[in-house]
């Protein structure tokens, strides 16, 4: 028979995600009409929405910092090298937690403990009692956690690209087991918590070391094999300090943290603060995507549970009795159609999924030496789809463009062969709009080399999207 589903919790890495998303997003000057800065705080909703949509979880609690679990104590340079934080993190992870409450989302903290040792308590117990545990993180030391049962996402590159790490996935990109990272940090030292190294011994040095020996421990036991001899006198040499080193690095798996997993079930979220605190932060895309019945940008539901659409306002209407679909025809929709696929992304919990996205091209010709873009239908998920208007006849004038420094035609001066077979894109119907108005002074849009009307193709278009 087969396995009974386990039951899934998410781990939130607070301060780590945070300070991921401040540092990430503080470029783009995010903040209110009134001045309030909310890179951080956007970037973690955006995050935590995403988790909330993609994976559904039935348990979910976030971790704070509120100590360093004693690893001062144990060697006073700990983290001695970090810097004071900006001014207005603190604030801005004070309205995170604002979020959080407001969707009854647990956060914890136990006095003296690093938010890292809370992780380690809960995923092992979690593990023990038969959940599957995801963790959220920005930070690498999780790593080490990963296990048959727990899972680590974590951003790489940008901010919202994202990548789920499994013990194959860890094995991949390190060439060692999650519980050999420790070891590996403890010879190569991090120079983010202040923790020294071995000198010498860097990523390559300490995976062929653990990769022969499996630990440091068994490093030790056949130090006499070491090459070369610069790096056997050093770890001899500095013995004591590599263990020292493996303890702080190390996560706890012992905090005396005073929680039932009844305090970490998902509740219905508080909708009314939620909104009011979105409205506040003027989050009005972030409304868009918040769980239950749509809501409108003034977040009051419709009264059958619909959008309320308004001109320039995404929202797919189902007007085939085929599924819902939606023509992007100004910049704004473009911005929040990205949006919304990349909330179809992959399943978190599965490190192999990947964002599967149908793209269908219209195109003046079938032969692919001669045809020029006319639109793109997409979709990310069955029944809803999408139709970017590229390059159609009788636009609406936007005057001249330029294109390689010469004077180029306008849209209504482009003439690209009408789109038939789609009810009204042929020979005296009407076409779609234009996609995006040009900007002041011409637009970036190229003309059409070596076509004009009649040119190209027998004026069809590739088959509408499957």
């Amino acid at each position: 028979m087969p396995d009974e589903r386990r039951p899934k919790l998410v781990l939130i890495d607070g301060h780590a995600l945070a300070y991921r998303a401040y540092h990430a997003l503080s470029e783009q000057g995010l903040s209110t009409s009134t001045g309030e800065l909310t890179g951080g705080i956007f970037g973690f909703t955006q995050m935590l929405l995403n988790v909330l949509q993609q994976e559904q979880p039935e348990y979910i609690a976030v971790t704070w910092d509120a100590g360093l679990s004693g690893r001062r104590e144990d060697f006073p340079a700990y983290k001695a090298n970090r810097s004071a934080a900006p001014d207005d993190l603190p604030r801005q992870i004070g309205r995170i937690r604002e979020i959080l409450d407001a969707f009854r989302i647990r956060s914890l903290d136990v006095a003296g403990y690093e938010a890292d040792d809370l992780l380690g308590t809960l995923a092992l117990r979690a593990s023990e009692d038969g959940f599957d545990t995801l963790i959220v993180t920005g930070d690498s030391d999780t790593f080490q956690l990963v296990g048959p049962h727990v899972h680590i996402l974590t951003t790489r590159g940008r901010f919202n690209e994202t990548i789920v790490y499994d013990e194959a996935g860890l094995h991949e990109r390190y060439g060692l087991a999650p519980a050999q990272l420790i070891d590996h940090k403890a010879l190569k030292g991090d120079t983010s918590d202040n923790v020294p190294g071995v000198p010498g011994i860097g990523d390559k040095t300490a995976t062929s070391l653990l990769q022969k020996y499996h630990t440091i421990e068994g490093i030790l036991a056949h130090l006499d094999e070491v090459k070369p001899p610069r790096i056997r006198e050093n770890i001899g040499q500095l013995r004591g300090q590599v263990l020292l080193n493996k303890r702080l690095v190390t996560i706890r798996s012992d905090v005396p943290l005073e929680v039932d997993w009844d305090d970490l079930c998902m509740q219905p979220y508080d909708a009314e603060r939620v909104k009011s605190l979105f409205r506040e932060l003027q989050f009005r895309r972030l409304m868009e995507r918040l769980p239950g019945r749509p809501v409108t940008e003034d977040g009051e539901k419709t009264e059958d549970g619909g959008q309320k659409t308004e001109a320039g306002r995404l929202e797919p209407e189902d007007e085939t009795g085929l599924g819902k679909y939606a023509l992007i025809d100004t910049p704004d929709k473009l911005s929040q159609l990205a949006q919304r696929l990349s909330s179809f992304g992959p399943s978190l919990a599965d490190a192999a999924s990947v964002l599967r996205l149908s793209v269908d091209t219209e195109t003046t010709s079938t032969d692919p030496l001669r045809a020029m873009l006319v639109g793109l239908a997409l979709t990310g998920r069955e029944g809803e789809g999408y139709y970017i208007p590229i390059a159609h006849r009788d636009l609406p004038p936007h005057g001249p463009t330029t294109w390689g420094g010469e004077e180029g035609v306008g849209h209504e001066q482009a003439s690209l062969l009408p789109v038939e077979g789609r009810g009204g894109g042929g020979k005296g119907g009407p076409n779609p709009p234009a996609p995006f108005p040009a900007k002041e002074g011409g637009a970036d849009i190229p003309p059409l080399p070596g076509e004009g009307p009649g040119e190209g193709s027998s004026g069809s278009a590739n088959l509408p999207m499957d």
